[in-house]
């Protein structure tokens, strides 16, 4: 509908603006006003022939004219365009922009009194009889009562919501009141808030053009907001609705207690927080205007105010929507009125908006490899690792028998097991999600790897596994092959992993005693090649292993919780203490042997007395001068430790990390922590576990009862998981040998690289990838000329990475890996994260090891000379470079890690109340806070 007439104009003198000091003074002379004739159109929500343009309908008209064209329930409504605040402005439009401009300029009071006068000059602007005529025409049969919006034009979009900080009026009666509050919401476009929005958020501050929104209002029983991507967490994939008794203002302005529904990706329940909705916003009937708080009665108050069928139909519409627009997750307000669901806005999750699910998704998550790869890591480090996982997960499936030529294919998978984000080391789990695809059985094998690295935000692997293309046929022979051959290595692991080790030691011995520093680097890097296709080559035995570890850890886990738990708790502290108690496990024999070093200290009162006095590099130096028979012999047993350890460290896959044999100052210093505590106090290395064990395992054929199948299948899983995970701690020390073996490769590297002239130190060679240290040596890929200005960037962006926050366990790319295309996503709640009730001082993380405890803490961030007599250790990660000072502690509280990381395996064996996965504890905690820790419930306590 169209409504025309001529605009009277009156001339107004010009503006001028101009700087006196810091103050901007404004002259202007605001003439009396004559209403409105309009010629504009204004546009209703029955027009199916205007465009959605937000240049003219603003963010949010445009939105609900989409919603509306595409078939959702959205109430009446009508936009007066920018055209029709254009023409309400006429001649005062310039005037209006130079007051806007002049109030950029300006702050503090000056910007207040400029932005009050342009308030001022909208609303000596009233709309003409013919205008407010057609208006009513619009709104007739459509209700008595409307919500007045706003509808800036970047209101509403990707970049910019202005969730609050525009004027919107509720209940507004088709009378008078109805054109006032229309030149009010224009108005409010100049407020002082919005306007601060626009300067902080770099949006134009020059031209503002405002759109109104009139729609009809809906008397609802029910309202909130449904996030079709989480914004607390960043997860584009888990769903969140928030709902309360009422008018939705409440939930939107944060003013009601709403309950809370999480869904996850495919759109089932995943949890939800009830809260007690005692009152409700409703209209408020007596006084015919505006809203007022009602009681909610008890029953109704403490029930969810949704039913499933509600939710899934919420779910079902935020998804359509969210398709509607692309892919972007969007903030939906809604309201529920009997069984009919109404739309009121949509708008882009303005911390998701810069991404389209649409989009083919990449996910990277370092649950568990930061145990191994903490903070950031070098290129050099990074480019082994990616290396050896892509040679090592080429072989496995080769084992499995899948064929050669498809595991060619797939090549881009295996050289992609690994990511590198600013400096950090990342699993992509679409390499190994597709790489898992590739074997039978793949939701068990996923949810199993899923377990064993701790992976906290669940991810469906829809997007990312893809079929072998065989036919039903070529996919069940290949099924039965695979689980034939599943079932010869099954038989033949313990014989596999004993031959592994047995040829590891007799090839690598000689290597790791060679005098690396005597060599030239072509000389080094034959070596190296020698040691790669021996080792590197024939990594079968590990691999098959961590394949059983994973499976029968999981499927006991399952049997667990279907059969024999009666809740999660129990559940947990069943599957650890089933776990521990073995003994002899060859991970804890360095430490082991340091003990019994510590023990022939104490009997050597001279050498006791001055591990107690003196500081780490005092002792050193006395060790390195042997200047006493005591010293001398402590000497001989230090270096004796040094030759068969010195390749271990704190952070020992680092290769940037200095080893044992480097810098023995790590040795003394848990010496020192072990004399300091006394012997006779320390832990048993083995614990008294068994027990633990023992009682468990009782408890299970209990509740196994006369179920004897169900009692042999238990007992056979609870062996093999044993069997398995102490294999596993012991072919990591394999793991660890062949990076200290590398570390002595590239230091060696670096110093000649130092003494020609190539790096200005042997340490920059850490800045540089294996293969550009390669090249260098082999005079290819590259140039002497440039290495410096290579790892002098490399250097400085290493350094810019350790400045920066830590980043989150997960990034999710949709579309190419780049940082406009990456979302940063944190765990999925508060409880996930490991705080509860941080005021009361309660925390809840994932249970390795039972047994409770409770003393005063030490949070470590740096091991060096650190002193631990018993209390309860809380860090950020522990690799088992870190056991040394395990018989030093009562209990062990870790910020990340799984029920399968080192220290969890460690801890169980060590009778160590354990707990992991307390994500932010070491700020949470301080030095000498006192708390009881409780490894079986996961739970710790401020006491």
């Amino acid at each position: 509908m169209r409504i025309s007439a001529a605009i009277p104009r009156k001339e107004s003198k010009p503006l001028s603006c101009r700087a006196n000091g810091s103050a901007v003074r404004l002259q202007a002379e605001l003439v009396a006003r004559k209403p409105m004739q309009s010629s504009c159109a204004i546009v209703s929500s029955l027009d199916a022939s205007t465009a959605a343009d937000a240049g003219q309908l603003g963010g949010k008209g445009k939105n609900l004219l989409a919603l509306r064209r595409a078939g959702f329930n959205v109430p009446f409504f009508v936009v007066l365009p920018v055209a029709f605040f254009e023409e309400l402005m006429g001649a005062e439009l310039p005037l209006l922009d130079r007051l806007c401009a002049c109030a950029a300029a300006a702050a503090g009071a000056e910007r207040k009194a400029l932005l009050a006068q342009a308030r001022d000059l909208v609303l000596a602007r009233h709309l003409g009889k013919d205008e407010r005529a057609a208006i009513l025409r619009l709104l007739a049969g459509q209700g008595d009562y409307f919500a007045v919006r706003s509808s800036a034009i970047d209101e509403d979009g990707a970049g910019s919501s202005f969730a609050g900080q525009l004027d919107s009026f509720l209940f507004v009666r088709t009378d008078d009141s109805l054109f006032h509050t229309i030149v009010d919401c224009f108005a409010s476009a100049y407020n002082e808030r919005s306007f601060a929005y626009r300067c902080e958020s770099g949006l134009a501050t020059s031209r503002i053009r405002p759109a109104v929104v009139v729609q009809a209002m809906v008397f609802a029983e029910v309202s909130g907001l449904i996030f079709t991507g989480n914004p607390m967490t960043c997860n584009p994939d888990e769903a969140v609705i928030s709902a309360t008794y009422g008018a939705g203002e409440g939930v939107v302005s944060g003013e009601m207690d709403c309950d809370t529904w999480y869904l996850d990706e495919a759109g089932a329940l995943a949890r939800r927080q009830l809260a007690d909705k005692s009152t409700g916003l409703f209209f408020d009937d007596s006084a015919g205007a505006g809203l007022r708080h009602e009681t909610v009665d008890a029953a109704r108050a403490s029930a969810a105010c949704l039913d499933e069928r509600q939710i899934a139909q919420i779910a079902q519409a935020g998804r359509r929507i969210e398709t509607l627009y692309g892919g972007t997750p969007q903030d939906i307000e809604w309201a529920i009125i009997g069984s009919d669901l109404y739309i009121l806005q949509t708008r882009p999750v303005t911390n998701l908006s810069h991404i389209s699910k649409s989009r083919p998704r990449t996910i990277l998550d370092n649950s568990n490899i930061v145990e191994s790869f903490s903070g950031v890591t070098s290129p050099l480090t990074f480019s082994f690792a990616s290396r050896v996982y892509e040679k090592v997960y080429e072989q496995f499936y080769g084992l499995f028998g899948v064929p050669a030529d498809e595991i060619r294919r797939l090549k881009p998978v295996f050289r992609n097991m690994l990511a590198y984000y600013d400096g950090h080391v990342y699993y992509n789990l679409n390499s190994w999600y597709r790489s898992l695809s590739l074997l039978p059985f793949f939701d068990t094998n996923k949810n199993n790897f899923d377990a064993s690295i701790g992976v906290q935000a669940n991810a469906s692997a829809d997007t990312v596994r893809q079929g072998r293309g065989h036919s039903r046929i070529g996919a069940a022979l290949f099924t039965l092959s695979a689980s034939a051959r599943i079932g010869w290595f099954y038989l033949r692991r313990h014989a596999l992993c004993r031959r592994f080790a047995r040829d590891f030691d007799s090839f690598m011995d000689p290597y790791m005693k060679l005098d690396f520093a005597a060599m030239d680097n072509t000389a080094l890097l034959a070596t190296y090649d020698r040691v790669e296709d021996r080792m590197l080559n024939n990594w079968r035995a590990p691999i098959i292993n961590d394949f059983f570890a994973e499976t029968f850890h999981g499927v006991l886990r399952h049997v667990l919780v279907k059969h024999i738990a009666r809740d999660e708790q129990e559940v947990s502290r069943l599957h650890n203490d089933l776990l521990c108690g073995q003994g002899g496990m060859a991970s804890v024999a360095p430490t082991r042997l340091l003990l019994e070093i510590a023990a022939w200290i104490e009997n050597a009162p001279d050498l006791r007395a001055d591990m107690r006095a003196l500081d780490v590099q005092a002792l050193r130096l006395r060790i390195e001068q042997a200047a006493t028979p005591g010293y001398a012999l402590l000497k001989e047993r230090v270096d004796a430790y040094r030759s068969d350890f010195g390749f271990r460290c704190i952070n020992e896959l680092k290769l940037e990390e200095t080893s044992i044999k480097d810098d023995p100052s790590f040795v003394i210093q848990a010496l020192k922590n072990y004399v300091l505590q006394g012997v006779d106090g320390r832990r048993s290395m083995d614990g008294d576990k068994q027990q633990t064990a023992r009682a468990a395992e009782r408890i299970v054929a209990e509740r196994c009862g006369k179920n004897w199948l169900l009692r042999a299948a238990t007992g056979w899983l609870i062996r093999n998981s044993r069997q398995c995970v102490m294999e596993r701690e012991e072919l990591r020390f394999y793991r660890t040998k062949i990076f200290g073996f590398l570390r002595y490769i590239t230091n060696a590297m670096g110093a000649n690289f130092a003494r020609q002239g190539q790096l200005e130190k042997a340490q920059d060679i850490y800045a540089l990838t294996l293969d550009e240290a390669f090249g260098l040596i082999e005079r290819r890929a590259v140039s002497h000329d440039t290495v410096r200005e290579i790892v002098g960037v490399r250097l400085r962006e290493q350094a810019a990475f350790a400045r920066a926050a830590e980043l989150p366990p997960r990034l999710q790319f949709y579309g190419e890996l780049i940082p406009e295309n990456m979302v940063a996503v944190s765990s999925s709640d508060a409880a996930a994260d490991g705080t509860i009730d941080d005021i009361a001082g309660l925390f809840k993380g994932t249970p390795c090891s039972s047994g409770t405890v409770q003393g005063r803490v030490k949070v470590v961030h740096d091991t060096t000379e650190v002193q631990l007599n018993g209390e309860i250790l809380v860090t950020r990660r522990t690799d088992p470079g870190w056991v040394p000072f395990f018989p030093c502690i009562s209990g062990l509280i870790v910020e990340r890690g799984s029920v399968l990381s080192h220290s969890a395996v460690v801890a169980r064996e060590m009778g160590i109340p354990a707990v992991v996965g307390l994500r932010g504890i070491t700020t949470l905690l301080k030095d000498g806070d006192s708390v009881r820790l409780d490894g079986a419930a996961g739970m710790v306590c401020r006491a």
